[in-house]
Parts: C-alpha cells; structure tokens; sequence
C-alpha cells in the first residue's frame, strides 16, 4: 500500500483540549499525555484509562470511520479486549477528521514482549469469534481480504527491486510461498476481517493478549488474511494449538494464510519510519526476518484441516 508519509495537520495538546471541551467536556481535563505517532493515527493517553485516537493525515479519514461505525458492533462478540470508541467524534470547526475517545489498555506490543506459547489457542478462538459473515454494507478495503493475484504488482516490487542483497535467499523462498497460494482457488467468502494483525497490533501483559488494536484495515474477505498471523506471533511448534482452537478450514486457505503471511513480511522487510520514509525501520525488518524464517521452513497443513 502506498501512503503519503508526512502528517497534514499538527496535533498537539491544546488542539486534544479544544475537541475535548467541544465533545466531551467530562474528559476535557484529564492529563494528556503523548504516546506515539502511527502512520494513520496519533495517539495520547487521557488519564488512567483512557486514550485519544485522532487522524493524522486525509488517506485514514475513512479507517477511521470503519471503525467507529463497526467496533461497537464487533467488540461485544470478540473474546479479546478490542479499543471499541467510547466517544466518536466527527469533523467540526477545530479539525477536519474523526477522532475517537477509547480505552487504554496496559502492556506492551508483542513486537517487544512476546506472547507466550499457551496464547495460540486465544489467538485461534479470536479469529474464529472475528471470522463470522459480514454484512452487505461492512467495508471492503483494496489490499486486504481481496485474491492474492491483487498482490502480485506489491511483491513483484518488493522482491525485484529491493536494493539490498543480504536477504535474497530468504526473499525467494518467499515468493515461493507466494506463488504455491496464489495457485490454490480463492475462497470468495466475505467474512470479517482485522486486517492488519501483526506483532505491532496486539497488546501483551504478562504473556497474555491483552486487546488487539489498529482496526482501520477491517473489512470482508477472505479470512486467508488474518490467518497470516500465526506465522507473526508464534513458532512452529505452537501452531496445531492455534488450529485446533481456530477449527477446520480447507487446505487451500491454509496455503492463502501462509502466502499472506509472506505479503505482510515482504512488506515489512521493506519499511521506512513513519515520518521518514527513507531511513529503513531496522525494527520492522528484523520482525520481518523473523516472521519469514517461519514461513519459509519445511511445513504441511495440520492433519486436522480437510480438503
């Protein structure tokens, strides 16, 4: 996907204080703190239990809009704590983009804290909680969810004109696992889906998931894409106890999960920061070799799943 980079508007405190005296004065005086500065969002923590999640540039407007209008929907089903708005504010006279109140959840990302091996299951019981039909009105969104084919242009220029080398053996195999997904039928469901679940977007205490977060890739799709992320969050050796949990699911979308699981490390091996989009995210490519050294090993379907 390709995204402006830049923020288009400056968020700072006195900004969060005018939209809080406007929509919700209760919170207008609660300590604001700043906690990071995503790609699509900026995000300030609001007292002890709390956070401010504002949009940061004109691309997320509708991400965040998808989740305002579904989180609430979603959340009440989901096993796992999800940042579902507690206030959904619009556009007004102060900013032009949605902004949302919602919970703060302690912990760190798995990116930095590990899931433990026993969350597999917790993992596989969220996705199949997740992975029910979506209305005809849920959001489609053109990168996730869609036939693997709609990635081939992405890995062909992640995979071809990558200028470092010290990769490349690890980039082949997984193109190849790439191509084995793209050979299988596409399943044409359109179910629920996160989007994005990645090491970055799942919140861990104690070993724990303690909520999954960034929803602004949700849509329908096809459920191959959240799959993906059994190859970001654990080892091989814990992946029966996710699918046991997950439940049956036809080989070919085994082999799609895999190859996205391959999309989303090819692209995170080729990551710029936020803000600076020409220095490499040397944290994201070594989640990224990881990720891929997963992917790429020798490995077959459980027994579990059926043809």
């Amino acid at each position: 996907m390709t995204r402006e980079q830049s923020p288009e508007v400056e968020i700072d405190e006195a900004l969060l204080r005018r939209l809080l005296h406007d929509r919700a004065p209760h919170l207008a005086n609660l300590p604001l703190t700043p906690v990071t500065n995503g790609w699509d969002n900026v995000i300030w923590r609001l007292g002890d239990v709390l956070a401010v999640r504002i949009t940061r540039r004109a691309f997320s407007v509708r991400l965040h809009a998808n989740e305002q209008r579904w989180l609430p929907v979603l959340a009440p089903v989901l096993p796992v704590p999800v940042p579902a708005p507690v206030v959904a504010a619009g556009p007004s006279a102060h900013f032009p983009w949605p902004w949302s109140v919602v919970p703060w959840y302690d912990g760190n990302t798995a990116e930095r804290t590990p899931l433990s091996r026993a969350e597999a299951p917790t993992l596989g019981r969220f996705l199949a909680a997740l992975h029910v039909p979506a209305p005809a009105d849920a959001p489609s969104n053109p990168f996730r969810g869609v036939p693997l084919e709609h990635r081939r242009s992405s890995i062909t220029e992640w995979t071809e004109h990558r200028p470092s080398t010290g990769d490349r053996a690890l980039i082949t195999a997984a193109r190849a696992v790439f191509e084995r997904g793209l050979a299988v039928a596409h399943g044409g469901e359109r179910l629920w889906l996160h989007g994005d679940l990645h090491p970055r977007n799942v919140l861990v205490r104690h070993g724990r998931i303690a909520a999954v977060l960034d929803w602004g890739d949700m849509a329908a799709g096809d459920a191959a894409t959240d799959l993906a992320a059994v190859w970001w969050l654990f080892d091989l050796d814990a992946h029966s106890d996710f699918w046991s949990a997950y439940g049956e699911v036809p080989v070919a979308t085994w082999h799609r999960g895999r190859a996205w699981a391959a999309v989303f490390g090819l692209s995170f091996l080729n990551f710029g920061l936020p803000n600076d989009p020409e220095t490499a995210d040397t944290r994201a490519q070594d989640l990224a070799r990881a990720q891929l050294e997963r992917v790429v090993a020798p490995q077959l379907p459980p027994g579990a799943l059926v043809q």
